[in-house]
């Protein structure tokens, strides 16, 4: 008998899709529920008119339009730039996550990645110029249902201290200048220079600075 048949319901979890009902590999329904009358439609008897067992397989599949975004960013694009903005993936999968790169700029060091969490606070991640993705993808977000969820990297840089230059004041001949020389400063500021005086020697006057 099959009146005792009611059919069945399937429920995709979060990230996933519903594909279809299957018996084997033969797609014997496309929606979530299958009816009696389906269920009934499949089943089949044997030699002596006894209906056989029979399995329904429910399959799913990642649900292709649930994706979030990893983005990256410079902490002040004045100190360094990174290579890529963002990447997109399905939220059940980190493959597409590739990366990104940090650049300073001149005068600049780069000091690290950090995730950027609520409130803007910051998880340190990398020290590595290259962010790659074994690098990464234990830091990406995840949602309350454990799906990866839409996360920002941020690359820091600091002036680099051992970017110097000095300033020298040079004489000719005929007279003398103090000091000789200045610095070394850091080279994106001019902070600390003074300057030098020039003093003619006897029997001559001072004409001018040339560079």
């Amino acid at each position: 008998k099959t009146d005792k048949i009611t059919g069945s319901k399937a429920t995709p979890e979060p990230g996933y899709a519903f594909d279809g009902w299957y018996v084997g590999e033969n797609k014997v329904a496309a929606t979530e529920e299958l009816d009696k009358t389906t269920a009934i439609g499949q089943l089949t008897k044997d030699d002596r008119g006894f209906y056989q067992d029979i399995t329904f397989i429910a399959m799913f599949v990642p649900d292709k339009t649930k994706t979030y975004t990893v983005a990256y960013e410079s902490e002040d694009e004045t100190k360094g730039t990174v290579t890529k903005a963002s990447q997109s993936d399905q939220v059940l999968s980190n493959t597409a996550i590739i990366g990104s790169e940090a650049q300073e700029k001149p005068g600049y060091k780069f000091v690290g990645w950090y995730r950027v969490d609520d409130n803007q606070q910051e998880t340190p991640v990398s020290t590595d110029k290259e962010l790659t993705n074994e690098a990464l993808k234990g830091f990406i977000k995840k949602d309350s249902d454990g799906l990866y969820t839409d996360t920002t990297f941020r690359a820091h840089f600091e002036i680099d201290s051992s970017k110097t230059y000095v300033v020298n004041y040079y004489s000719k001949g005929n007279g003398t200048v103090d000091p000789t020389k200045e610095g070394p400063f850091q080279v994106l500021t001019s902070d600390g220079i003074e300057g030098s005086k020039a003093e003619p020697a006897p029997g001559y006057r001072f004409k001018a600075w040339y560079k």
